[in-house]
């Protein structure tokens, strides 16, 4: 295994708690569920999340709603209390 790949394996065991891996459980299960039922079921939180600090970019990239000037909402970057507040809410049950 190269040592890149142990490093990063190395940290995720690391930040790995019993609730943490309970809801990793929880989420691969309904996914399996689902599978065989063929029915949406979600079980669990979401394991990660991506928050995009800015809605503002002059790259105009064509499959971006940030490029294409696309969103509903105005251009701008994100508060520091919204995302501290969904950091700590999230900090249970998500690896960050």
């Amino acid at each position: 295994m190269p040592a890149l790949y142990r490093h990063d394996a190395l940290r995720l065991l690391s930040r790995l708690t019993p609730r943490r891996l309970w809801n990793a459980a929880k989420v691969l299960a309904s996914f399996y569920v689902a599978r065989l039922s063929r029915r949406p079921i979600q079980w669990g939180l979401p394991i990660t999340i991506s928050i995009e600090p800015t809605t503002a970019c002059n790259l105009r990239c064509p499959e971006c709603p940030s490029g294409l000037r696309a969103f509903t909402r105005p251009t701008g970057n994100l508060r520091t209390d919204f995302s501290a507040r969904w950091s700590m809410n999230c900090r249970p049950t998500c690896f960050t």
